[in-house]
């Protein structure tokens, strides 16, 4: 494990809050703006991150915050260019839909959604590195 149990769990908790948040946001009375495209594509880019590193992982994916003992480290498919395909599609979602929560939401409901983000960001960044230094190891 790359991290404590209870830093993940929390992460299982805590990864619905921004989602709800955005999808709250869609249903609020405001015109969409040029901002808001910008964070659609940003979202969908990131997600496609997302779904060509598992597939290019295969067997090898396993929730963050835990390691594969004998994973190979990849350098095909998507990983040839990018380190962290799957972290980093995640925080471009985040970071997309916080800059929705700022221009949309509530205050309340912005600062409780983007203290969930930091979070996450902040997890995904920790095992990302302690991911990199295990797989240097091997």
């Amino acid at each position: 494990m790359l991290i404590p149990a209870a830093a993940t769990k929390l992460l299982r908790l805590m990864w619905l809050l921004p989602i709800l948040a955005f999808g709250y946001s869609l249903f609020l009375d405001s015109p969409v703006t040029s901002l808001d495209w910008i964070c659609l594509l940003m979202a969908v880019a990131g997600s496609s991150l997302v779904i060509k590193g598992k597939r290019d992982l295969g067997r090898y994916h396993t929730w963050a915050g835990y390691y594969l003992p004998g994973a190979p480290r990849l350098r095909s498919g998507i990983f040839k260019w990018l380190a962290h395909p799957m972290y980093t599609g995640i925080i471009m979602v985040i970071v997309s839909c916080s800059l929705v929560y700022f221009t949309r939401l509530p205050t309340f409901l912005s600062a409780v959604a983007l203290a969930s983000c930091l979070y996450i960001v902040t997890f995904l960044l920790i095992v990302a590195v302690r991911e990199r230094n295990a797989l240097i190891v091997q």
